[in-house]
């Protein structure tokens, strides 16, 4: 199962420069929970809003753009566009 939150977290994580352990520890939670929650777990409310605050970003702004990124249409391999 996929998941838009997951996918988008783990852009703005490594966009950020930020490890999985980093942003754990700044939430407050277990790595292999963040390791699910990328991989498509839908998180908890609670732990949606701890890696939310982890990352200092609402759901409305940034997440939000990232997840649109994500569905962006791409260029092809090789392309010059």
């Amino acid at each position: 199962m996929s998941s838009g939150f997951g996918e988008a977290l783990r852009a703005v994580r490594t966009s950020r420069g930020v490890t999985q352990a980093e942003l754990a520890r700044s939430a407050r939670i277990a790595r292999t929970t963040l390791i699910r929650v990328e991989a498509g777990a839908r998180p908890r409310s609670g732990v949606h809003g701890a890696l939310v605050a982890a990352l200092g970003f609402s759901y409305a702004d940034e997440l939000h753009k990232a997840a649109v990124a994500l569905t962006a249409p791409r260029a092809a391999p090789g392309s010059t566009r």
